[in-house]
């Protein structure tokens, strides 16, 4: 019996002594950015530098009302798989997404005045853009067993306006 007790402490200790364990960063041989705090923890990072990443710039109210402990509908960056891989993030957490500091500027950028106030007032529910967004400020982080991405949108270039792309809902906590 002492054993068989003693090998399932074991095999319960050994499958959770990793699991607090941070993950290694991983930056891009590609990327311009570069490393300027690393949180203690090892699970969260700050970047200077700017980024260019290609994608859909998502913009809508939850759930499609508005909400009320919110000024701004949540605007999220999803980045196209090339941009994906050039972002830096933890291992075994790739960033599918990053919240923007400036929403309300990135807004105005991607989507112009008349767009951005109507969703602003809530005349319309959800903007999406595709194009190339210019990334500073960029921050990612490991919480919850998932990856948190952040920035500011320092310029936006859509070709076309009327250039959009299937995005699923971004999912909020």
């Amino acid at each position: 019996m002492k054993t068989w007790l003693a090998a399932l402490l074991l095999s319960v200790t050994i499958g959770t002594a990793g699991a607090d364990e941070p993950s290694a960063l991983v930056r891009p041989d590609d990327s311009p950015l570069q490393v300027v705090r690393m949180a203690a923890h090892g699970s969260a990072a700050d970047f200077s530098g700017h980024l260019s990443v290609s994608g859909t710039l998502v913009a809508q109210w939850p759930d499609g009302d508005h909400d009320p402990y919110s000024e701004t509908p949540d605007v999220s960056l999803v980045p196209d798989a090339g941009s994906m891989a050039r972002l830096p993030h933890f291992a075994g957490y790739e960033v599918h997404s990053l919240e923007l500091r400036n929403a309300r500027h990135a807004l105005f950028m991607a989507f112009g005045a008349t767009k951005a106030n109507a969703l602003l007032d809530e005349s319309v529910k959800r903007l999406e853009a595709t194009g190339t967004f210019e990334i500073a400020d960029y921050s990612v982080s490991v919480e919850c067993d998932t990856s948190w991405a952040q920035g500011s949108v320092v310029s936006a270039r859509i070709p076309d306006a009327r250039v959009v792309a299937i995005v699923d809902p971004i999912e909020t906590c």
